[in-house]
């Protein structure tokens, strides 16, 4: 289903790949030099707004979180305060330009999430909430997609929200004003056991009414649509990689987006299973890897009409990382690149697993510092905190966005892994083994 800065004075960055110590970090006013409108000069003291948000299930529309904690560090990780989110998911605090701060909210899939900030800043953990109220709901039924020797499962995707993963051939979703006032679209994919998504059905312009609407996709002859395999070309493709690359798509059909099948990719072109959706747009990745263990990667981003397939273009990708370690001990991040280049923003993630499982991610505007000690969490948050003895394991995606700059990157849902699917994007990412 659909789903990636120590500092003790924030000062101006060069075009660089994150800065090369811990003793100085990103700061989202910094061009990233892709056509992204720049933020304005940073004052040294102000106001920082934390929002809260999120799904509390699938299929569900979101709310604000309450009662999450917000830790508002000073510029060298000194704790200068923890407040509660109020009932609409808000806190903020006085900070010194090239802050840090830290969500830590247990009812999120990311348990504890963290970025740099400025004075001025609006940091979004979660997605925007408009007003709204209950709309009636959506009954969805298709006809069963039979693939002889395989269990075939289904996806649902409306405007307000998508169902879980479903062998059956009906589901039912609440609609709101929020997403329903408007005539939507519903999409329905397929795919069997051991494969991905390769059948589409859809309907466009359902009304709501504010009692149950019914769509039978099976009506007027309706009937599934099969992906076909589809060529994207390659260029300027990286020459240093020695493992095979890889090909995902994202479809988007006007606000819903959902994945088609992925493929393999040469020094070429992507072969890829594309779903034959009219009107639609794709947005597809171009993986590949440093090795066999496919810790190192880079990725490259096209936006494509269905109707017009674009080149992939790799000539300008993010230099490759090189290097990446994350010391359980210490909270010591380190990472190195083959060469220096400006984007938008890093992304830390750090799973943690057995006895106890969640989720760190932090994210810096420029870039990483390429030697970067995670501050810890208050006393009395100790149990969210990272310790020597997790069994952890971090990664990190370098990310750039064509005409996005750092400061609009930071400005978006931060709870997003890869926000902006609809533009074209250069990633660097690194894992541990």
């Amino acid at each position: 289903m659909p789903r990636i800065r120590s500092l003790l004075l924030l000062l101006p960055l060069v075009a660089c790949s994150g800065s090369e110590s811990g003793e100085s970090g990103p700061d989202a006013s910094t061009p990233s030099g892709d056509g992204g409108i720049d933020a304005p000069q940073v004052p040294e003291m102000g106001i920082v707004s934390v929002v809260v948000s999120g799904y509390p299930g699938i299929g569900m529309p979101p709310q604000y979180f309450a009662n999450a904690s917000v830790v508002f560090y000073e510029p060298d990780f000194a704790t200068t305060t923890v407040v509660k989110t109020d009932a609409m998911g808000r806190a903020s605090a006085t900070i010194k330009k090239g802050s840090f701060v830290a969500v830590v909210n247990p009812m999120n899939y990311i348990q504890v999430h963290a970025a740099f900030a400025n004075p001025g800043d609006t940091l979004r953990f979660g997605p925007d909430i408009v007003a709204s109220q209950p709309n009636g709901s959506v009954r969805v039924t298709w006809p069963p997609r039979v693939i002889t020797g395989y269990t075939t499962y289904y996806y649902v995707y409306t405007s307000c929200g998508y169902s879980s993963e479903t062998t059956g051939t009906s589901v039912t979703l609440p609609l709101d004003t929020a997403c329903s006032t408007q005539p939507f679209d519903v999409v329905v994919t397929s795919r069997r056991s051991s494969q991905g998504v390769t059948g589409v059905m859809s309907r466009r312009g359902v009304m709501a009414t504010g009692q149950l609407v019914t769509v039978n996709l099976a009506d007027n002859g309706g009937a599934w649509q099969t992906a076909t395999t589809t060529s994207v070309p390659l260029t300027n493709m990286p020459s240093t990689t020695d493992h095979t690359g890889s090909c995902t798509a994202v479809q988007q059909l006007g606000t819903l987006a959902f994945n088609s099948d992925g493929g393999s990719a040469s020094s070429t072109s992507c072969a890829m299973r594309l779903l034959p959706e009219a009107t639609s747009t794709w947005a597809v990745d171009a993986s590949f890897y440093k090795d066999s263990n496919d810790r190192f990667a880079i990725q490259m981003r096209q936006t494509m009409p269905q109707t017009s397939i674009t080149p992939i273009d790799g000539a300008n990708h993010l230099p490759w990382i090189t290097s990446f370690a994350y010391d359980k001990a210490t909270r010591r991040v380190t990472w190195s690149s083959d060469a220096d280049a400006p984007f938008d923003a890093s992304a830390l993630r750090i799973d943690v697993s057995g006895p106890r499982y969640m989720v760190w991610r932090i994210v810096a505007p420029n870039g990483l510092p390429k030697t970067f000690q995670i501050p810890a969490l208050p006393a009395e948050l100790a149990m969210w905190d990272l310790g020597p003895s997790d069994d952890a394991r971090a990664s990190l995606v370098n990310m750039d966005f064509v005409g996005v700059s750092p400061a609009e990157f930071m400005a978006h849902d931060l709870d997003q892994e890869d926000g902006f699917v609809d533009k074209p994007r250069r990633g660097a990412t690194a894992r541990m083994p």
